[in-house]
This record gives C-alpha cells, sequence and structure tokens, in this order.
C-alpha cells in the first residue's frame, strides 16, 4: 500500500530535479496559449474533437499543444466548421461562420408506415424518398408526396432560416378492386397471386385493380401448371379460360461426351454442367450447345425418345482467337456483275466473299481486292486482329471510253454542256449511261448528237458538219448590226465588223483604236459568244508613246446583260531610253439598252515595269564618249545655258527635282563627278517611292473602270471612260518626278472621251 506513494513522491522530485538541470525542456512542454474568434461569435470550440470552450469571443483563449490538430467550431443556427490548423505558438485565429439553410423533417409516424420510400416534391422539384432532410431557403414551400396506388399528400409549410420543422405523413390508399371468373378445360384448382381460390370455374372477388397471377393445375401427377399474367379492373368482372396441358410422357436421359475437360453443357439454354453426366430431359427434340474456352461454340438439335438414354459425342474447334484468323466481310457500294474478289492474292467466288457472315482470313495483314475489265479495280490494305470481324467497302466505276470526231476537224465540243476541247479528242472515265454532245464551228451549223456510254467499251461518235446556209442580211438589218459595234463593252464584234476609235484624255493625250470581230456564235444556255481582237496607239505627244494589243472574249449575253473577259498586252517609249510595259486582265459586265447604249463597268488587274532614266551603264558610257552631254542631262537648273535636266521627258534628277533642295544628282552620282557622293540605289536620296531613279519600277495594282458608249449614228457612236486606282501605289509614269507633263503625285482617277466609227 506504501509503494505507490513513495514512487509518487520520486517521479516528483525527479521531475523537479529535471525543470532545474534543463530549465528550456520545461518550458518547451507548455503549450501555446491560442485566442480564438467567430463571426458571429459565441461558437463552441473543439480540438480534436475534445470541447474547449463553450463561447467564442475577442477575449476567448485556449492552450493546444504544438502540431497539427483538427479545429471545429459549432454554432447554432450555422454550419460546423472545421479546418486543420499548425500550431508553433501563441497565436489569435478569426472565423466567419455561414449561416445554415433551413430543413424539412419529412418522415410518417410509426403507426402508420404507408408513406415509406414514396417520392419528395419541394415546389415541383424531386426531393428524394421519404424518411429525408431536405434542405431549402427559408419562407414558403409545397410539399407533395406521391406514391402508385396511393393519394398524393399534400402540405404547405412556411419554414425559417436555421429552423428544421417536421413534416409527418400519412398516405391513404387510392386502390380500386373487381373479380375474376376463372374456367378451365378440366377439373383443376385454381390459384391467384399464390393463394387457393377452389376449383374451376369459379369466381375470384375483391381483387385490387392491376395485374394479378392465375394458375390452374391439373390434379395428374407431373403435369405443368397453366400460367398467365392477368389485369383486374376495378368495379368490373374480367373472364379467363386455362387451356392446361396433360403431363408429359416418361423422360429419356441424355450423355454428351466431347475431348475437352473443362467443356460447359447447356440444354435448351439452361445451363446442365459438365459433360459425361447423364441429363434426364422430356421426350422430344432439344437443342445442345457445348462451350469452351478458346474453342468455337458447338450446337447440335437430338431427338429423346421416352425412357431411353442416348449418349451424344460432340467433336470440338478452336475458336478464333484460339487459331489466329479473324473474318472479312466485303460490301460493294456498286455491286457488279462478273467483279472478281482476291484476299491476299487468293481468288474466292463471290458468293462467299459478299456473304454476311464474311470470309476466314489469317490475322496480319490483308489485302481486298476486286475488279472486273472495263471497271478497273480497287483494293484496300488492313491488318487484322485475331478473332475480330473487318467489313471493306470497294467501288468499282462503271465507266467507258469516248472518241468524238467531225468533218472538218476542229469543232468546239461541248459534252453533257461542258467545253471539253476540240475535235478528234478521245475521254476516258466517262459514266456509264445516256450523254449528250453539241459540236459548234463558225461558218457551220451547230449539231448535237444524244448516245449511250456501256461500261467497258469505247463509244464512238462522228459527224458531218454542214455550212451554214449564207442568208443574205437586209439593209435594215445591216444598219442594226452596225449600230450595235462596240470598243469597251462586254460584247464582241461579229466576223466581219469592226470599230475605229479616236480619243482625248488624261494621262494619254490621243489614242486610237482599232477591234475587229474574229467570231460569233449561238449558244443554248450562254445565250451567245465571240472573240475579236484590237490594237491601241496612245501617246501624251511628249516623252511616253505605247501601242498594245487585246482580245477580248464574251462568254455569254441573255437578254440585256452580258459578261466577258479582255486582256491587254502593250509597251512602249520615249526619248532618253525611256519605255514602259503594261499587262492588263479584267471582267467587263455590260447592260445594254437595246443597239443604243451600252452601259460597262470592269475590273481588272494591271502589271507594269517601267524605266522613266537610262541605266548605269549607259550613263558610264555617255560621260567616257560624250562628256558635255552628260554635264547637261545632270544639270538639275532650269535655265537656257545647259539646265538640260528640267526639259519635259528628261527628268531623271529624282528627289532634286525641287531646285531649293540639296539632294546629289543622281546622274552625276554615277561617275562620282565634281565630288557628288557614289551612287547607290538602296540610298534614300536616290529614291523614289522606294525604288532607286535610274532602276525600273515595277508595280501591280487593282482598277476599276466605267464606261458609256452611245450610238449616235448606224455608223457613229460616242464614248466617254472614266477609271482609276484610288488609294493604291502611284505609277510614277505619270508623276511630275520623270515628266513635267504632269503633277507631283499620280492622280486617282483617268479620263478620255472620243468617237467610235462603226463598219460592218
Amino acid at each position: 500500500m506504501l509503494a505507490s506513494p513513495i514512487r509518487i513522491t520520486a517521479c516528483a522530485l525527479l521531475m523537479a530535479l529535471l525543470a532545474i538541470v534543463h530549465p528550456h525542456t520545461a518550458q518547451a512542454q507548455v503549450a501555446p496559449r491560442i485566442t480564438i474568434d467567430s463571426n458571429p461569435p459565441g461558437a463552441t470550440i473543439f480540438v480534436d474533437g475534445a470541447q474547449q470552450a463553450e463561447r467564442t469571443g475577442s477575449a476567448t483563449k485556449v492552450r493546444i499543444g504544438k502540431g497539427q490538430h483538427r479545429l471545429r467550431l459549432e454554432l447554432e443556427g450555422y454550419r460546423p466548421f472545421e479546418q486543420q490548423v499548425n500550431i508553433g505558438a501563441a497565436q489569435k485565429l478569426s472565423y466567419t461562420l455561414e449561416k445554415a439553410p433551413a430543413r424539412l423533417d419529412i418522415k410518417f409516424p410509426a403507426t402508420n408506415d404507408a408513406a415509406r420510400g414514396a417520392e419528395i416534391f419541394v415546389d415541383g422539384q424531386p426531393a428524394g424518398t421519404v424518411p429525408q432532410l431536405v434542405d431549402l431557403p427559408g419562407g414558403r414551400h409545397l410539399v407533395e408526396v406521391r406514391k402508385p396506388g396511393m393519394k398524393v399528400y399534400t402540405e404547405t409549410v412556411e419554414v425559417k432560416a436555421a429552423e428544421t420543422r417536421p413534416v409527418w405523413v400519412i398516405m391513404q390508399s387510392d386502390v380500386k378492386t373487381g373479380a375474376l371468373i376463372v374456367s378451365a378445360d378440366v377439373v383443376a384448382d385454381v390459384v391467384v397471386d399464390g393463394q387457393p381460390r377452389g376449383q374451376a370455374p369459379v369466381v375470384v372477388d375483391s381483387l385490387t385493380e392491376g395485374e394479378h397471377v392465375v394458375e390452374v393445375r391439373r390434379n395428374e401427377a407431373g403435369a405443368p401448371p397453366w400460367r398467365q399474367n392477368v389485369r383486374v379492373v376495378g368495379n368490373q368482372q374480367t373472364k379467363v379460360h386455362a387451356n392446361t396441358t396433360p403431363p408429359p410422357p416418361a423422360a429419356g436421359t441424355l450423355m454428351v461426351v466431347t475431348s475437352v475437360a473443362e467443356a460447359e453443357v447447356q440444354i435448351d439454354g439452361v445451363a446442365k454442367g459438365g459433360p459425361g453426366q447423364p441429363i434426364s430431359l422430356p421426350p422430344g427434340q432439344h437443342s445442345i450447345t457445348v462451350t469452351a474456352k478458346g474453342h468455337k461454340a458447338v450446337t447440335k438439335v437430338v431427338e429423346i425418345e421416352a425412357g431411353k438414354p442416348r449418349v451424344e459425342r460432340i467433336e470440338m474447334e478452336g475458336d478464333a482467337m484460339t487459331r489466329k484468323v479473324g473474318m472479312i466481310r466485303i460490301v460493294m457500294a456498286n455491286p457488279i456483275d462478273g467483279a472478281q474478289y482476291y484476299i491476299n492474292g487468293r481468288r474466292y467466288d463471290e458468293t462467299a466473299a459478299l456473304s454476311d457472315a464474311g470470309v476466314e482470313i489469317a490475322s496480319g495483314k490483308v489485302i481486298v481486292v476486286a475488279k472486273k475489265d472495263g471497271f478497273g479495280q480497287d483494293s484496300k490494305e488492313l491488318t487484322l486482329a485475331a478473332g475480330s470481324t473487318e467489313t471493306v467497302t470497294l467501288n468499282l466505276r462503271n465507266v467507258g471510253k469516248l472518241y468524238i470526231a467531225s468533218e472538218p476537224k476542229g469543232a468546239f465540243v461541248m459534252l453533257d454542256r461542258q467545253l471539253v476541247g476540240q475535235t478528234p479528242l478521245t475521254r476516258e472515265n466517262i459514266s456509264a449511261g445516256a450523254h449528250t454532245v453539241e459540236f459548234q464551228l463558225p461558218g457551220y451549223e451547230q449539231k448535237v448528237e444524244q448516245f449511250n456510254v456501256r461500261s467497258g467499251e469505247t463509244e464512238q461518235v462522228s459527224v458531218m458538219l454542214s455550212k451554214v446556209k449564207e442568208a443574205k442580211e437586209t439593209d435594215s438589218e445591216k444598219k442594226e448590226t452596225r449600230r450595235g459595234l462596240s470598243s469597251f463593252s462586254a460584247v464582241t464584234n461579229p466576223y466581219g465588223g469592226f470599230t475605229a476609235d479616236m480619243g482625248s484624255g488624261y494621262p494619254w493625250l490621243g489614242n486610237v483604236r482599232l477591234t475587229v470581230g474574229v467570231w460569233k456564235a449561238k449558244h443554248s444556255v450562254l445565250g451567245e459568244m465571240g472573240l475579236d481582237i484590237g490594237t491601241e496607239f496612245r501617246s501624251n505627244f511628249f516623252s511616253d508613246h505605247e501601242a498594245t494589243g487585246t482580245i477580248r472574249f464574251q462568254m455569254l449575253r441573255r437578254g440585256p446583260f452580258a459578261l466577258g473577259l479582255h486582256m491587254l498586252v502593250g509597251g512602249g517609249g520615249g526619248p532618253r531610253e525611256r519605255n514602259s510595259f503594261s499587262w492588263e486582265l479584267g471582267v467587263p459586265v455590260t447592260i445594254l439598252a437595246g443597239s443604243m447604249v451600252k452601259l460597262t463597268g470592269k475590273a481588272y488587274v494591271q502589271v507594269y515595269s517601267d524605266r522613266h532614266c537610262p541605266s548605269v551603264e549607259s550613263i558610264q558610257d555617255l560621260y567616257k564618249n560624250d562628256k558635255a552631254e552628260f554635264i547637261r542631262r545632270g544639270d538639275p537648273r532650269d535655265s537656257t545655258e545647259g539646265g538640260g535636266a528640267e526639259h519635259t521627258g528628261d527628268r531623271c534628277v529624282g528627289r532634286s527635282y525641287d531646285k531649293t533642295s540639296s539632294y546629289p544628282s543622281p546622274y552625276y552620282a554615277v561617275t562620282q563627278y565634281n565630288g557628288t557622293r557614289k551612287y547607290d540605289p538602296n540610298y534614300p536620296d536616290f529614291q523614289v517611292d522606294g525604288t532607286g531613279v535610274l532602276e525600273r519600277f515595277v508595280g501591280v495594282r487593282a482598277m476599276l473602270q466605267a464606261a458609256v458608249e452611245l450610238a449616235v449614228t448606224s455608223n457613229v457612236s460616242l464614248y466617254g471612260l472614266l477609271e482609276g486606282a484610288p488609294f493604291q501605289k502611284e505609277r510614277q509614269l505619270f508623276t511630275d518626278k520623270f515628266n513635267r507633263l504632269f503633277p507631283i503625285h499620280d492622280a486617282p482617277i483617268y479620263g478620255r472621251m472620243g468617237l467610235t466609227a462603226k463598219f460592218y
């Protein structure tokens, strides 16, 4: 009895001695003081599940040992707050609590559990099944409880935030009853829903509305019961008659034998265990299915005789995975009779190749080919996995070949309204079936041929074209045709007709133009088509002159609308080695007011390459051979004593055209005459618009043009034309920097007017 006090006293003395020797150790064991506050205050504090204080506040302090702890605050009307904290020293912790929602406790009384499992709806939204706690915002709410066979329970509940309000649900039955009259072909017992109801015929009353299981059982041993689900309607009598089955004859036996020990046997879809066991079966036909892992399932139908045993041996074959094979199914997108089918080079009969089951092929790389003369071939390559089935879709094109010829040769050929070339020609891969060929040749009558292309064969279409019978035009017809001739619209001139234009404008002060008709034809869809060519000479009379050639193609003319294609190629030059080149391609669109007025809009692209000054090599030669002329050309002064640089068409001084500037003369800079810096085309002082003054100026511009042609008489028309490239790069050919005739900057709009003489 004295041992314990003595042991306690010794321990106390030992602890005191340790505190004296190691004061820091003793001090470290004191838990830090933690101040915990919450908003709102008053929460109960739990640390690691143990309550530490009843209410939080600005002065609530607890001691918590150093390390990781689980802190939990609980306050009525608010959600519990829990957090892991790491305590190392005295500190203050503050937390904001989240207000708890309102809650409905929906349940049923112990005396009436009919509502158990019923569906709950709050404000029309599903909320689980009874019993259930439902969180929701405070306020009025509609509670509905529904269950099959029961009346709907409805209640409006008002609940406050953070309040839990009970809702007791008591449900009442809503089931109707009816009667069932059961008769049978023999005297038999009647059982309804497992309850005996006497012998047939019998009336069974007070059955709830809905499905019921009716059984009729004969008195003979082994007779199968007659069974049927019958629906009873409330407040009505439902009749049902049973045609029963007599007892089956004596059973026979079946023993299944196979070489695979782990096989499983099914009889009529019911598992019967492994092979080698006798199975009792009723007389008649039965389906045997034997399965085993890694083998194909085998199904067989056998006949069992009453009271006799039967032994059936089943041979099993390894399955596709075991034998490393798969199935290839070929599907033809367009079935072709007589096509040949090959898989990995081996030919297969069409019936087997196209069967739904497919063809069994060794797994791995597989090449499938279908071919037929006249249809070519189609092939697919794939990798076949063991045990898988791959479907390959092939397509043999049903095509033939077409040879088209005409006399004379060179007729334009329209195949199914598409221009395909000129005779003679051969077209391959023409789809089988009916087609139309249209022949057109200037001076000959248009001809249309219908023909059929057969798969794999060559169809020949040859025609003799007849010359167009020349019908003499009346004077009035010629006059009207002549009145309709045009130089600037999308409408081309007919063969034998031409126009001559003379006009003036800006930047070309004068221009003359000749346009000659080459070909004109009618088309069933495009209306009218045509082709003419022309030439034009234009000049500003001082420094630049150009000669051009034009081609105009009329693509269609339907009513007052015409569409064409226009191309211009030309170039020219002027004094002191000036030269220029232009290429234009555009699409004119014309609206015609009879033969009197033609309004044309054209969008086109212009590519140009201009040289405004002699080349460096030419200037160097001039310096060697005629220094006086060299000095005169390079002098920017405008004086009668020799300032040749300011003469119209000779402005090759670049940025120094302004007499008040101090830019160097590019002419002098080529040879560094009189101490001038050396000419460098990449140096800004020798450039205009980023290009060296003595270099070629190359550019591309998108242009717009509007033209109007007014027939004054049948032989004469007046025309006016506006065009330009606003907001685009300037063409220096038309600027004062190289030609004193023009302004400093290229004008955005050009224009000209003139007279057209028409001949036909």
